[in-house]
């Protein structure tokens, strides 16, 4: 088995000739050229954006010194902005560390099959040929790995759609202040909720957030009267503060959402629990205020945090894989379900 694999490998590299060896001579000239210029361009573009955010990441914990938390909100959109097309250089990187490879490989098959095309080559040539294709494999081999030791990596890390994950947020933080994860939610996410009712009796849920954060749920729980319980689960999927999601019953003869807003709006209670999307672990738990506007308009926004572990109500909606994550309990069974459904 081994010698027929030796046989067809010989038999390969033999078979290769001059004309295939210039071929990849000339391909190669354009390669390097095209890696040399992107390696150039990107690198210089990627340095720029590095220094840019380790300013403006200064900036960040200049104003955390100073306990100016108004301005953190801004600073970290401008870092986002700034580290926007990571994701376009990351790419690029990839593309050059494939490129490189591939080239490497076709090489070192080049230089097998020209050491074995019929001809008679002095001790001297065949010195040449294997340091030559020696140094060609080194050069594409071990480039990439040097470029990327050359490069250094952003203050926070963002995802390929500009998006910050909770764990990256709070990395950075952690980095630059000892502040606790519930203060972080409270003093630079900030979520709430806005609950709008159209003149066609239609709902509209928005999630506000001042940093929008990604790989969290938000569980609102809101309990009124006759124990009756609304619980929301929202998991934030974009990198925008102002998030519009519809509503759609799983009842298909409920098509007017007064009542149950009218429901909303007159909750006692309204609690928010803060889960990491990954593994499910509780990070925080706070008491929400309603606010309200006018009768198709309120608000519930974080007013303090509290110690309260989570009920079997509000596991039960934290574990609905589907899409419908808005339960109306009455007392401990599930009255209705609904589906929320992003506004483009």
């Amino acid at each position: 088995m081994i010698e027929k694999l030796i046989n067809k490998l010989y038999s390969f590299f033999n078979e290769i000739t001059l004309t295939s060896i210039n071929y990849v001579t000339w391909t190669s000239t354009v390669v390097v050229a095209l890696l040399a210029l992107t390696t150039i361009i990107f690198s210089q573009y990627n340095e720029r954006q590095i220094i840019k955010s380790n300013d403006i990441s200064k900036r960040i914990k200049d104003s955390l010194a100073r306990d100016s938390t108004s301005s953190i909100s801004v600073l970290v959109d401008e870092l986002i902005h700034v580290l926007s097309n990571q994701s376009v250089y990351r790419w690029t990187l990839k593309f050059f560390f494939v490129i490189s490879y591939v080239s490497c490989l076709i090489w070192i098959i080049s230089g097998i099959g020209y050491s074995l095309i019929p001809s008679i080559l002095s001790t001297g040539d065949l010195i040449i040929i294997l340091l030559s294709l020696s140094t060609v494999i080194c050069t594409f081999g071990f480039l990439p790995i040097i470029l990327i030791q050359f490069n250094n990596r952003p203050p926070i890390n963002i995802d390929n759609k500009n998006r910050i994950s909770y764990k990256a947020f709070l990395k950075y933080f952690k980095a630059i202040t000892p502040v606790s994860e519930e203060a972080i939610i409270y003093n630079y996410v900030n979520p709430s909720l806005e609950f709008s009712l159209s003149q066609t009796n239609k709902m509209t849920i928005a999630l506000k957030q001042q940093i929008p954060i990604s790989n969290v749920s938000f569980v609102f729980k809101l309990v009124g009267e006759d124990n009756q319980i609304k619980i929301l689960n929202i998991t934030n999927m974009k990198n925008e503060k102002y998030v519009q999601y519809s509503i759609k019953s799983q009842n298909k003869n409920e098509n007017s959402f007064r009542g149950l807003f009218n429901n909303l709006s007159k909750s006692k209670h309204q609690h928010l629990f803060v889960f990491s999307k990954d593994k499910k672990v509780l990070i925080a738990t706070y008491k929400m205020t309603l606010t309200k506007e006018n009768s198709n308009l309120f608000f519930i926004k974080i007013n303090n945090s509290i110690n309260i572990s989570p009920d079997n109500q509000v596991k039960i909606v934290l574990k609905t894989k589907s899409r419908f994550k808005f339960h109306a309990f009455s007392n401990s069974d599930v009255e209705n379900r609904y589906r929320l459904i992003i506004q483009k």
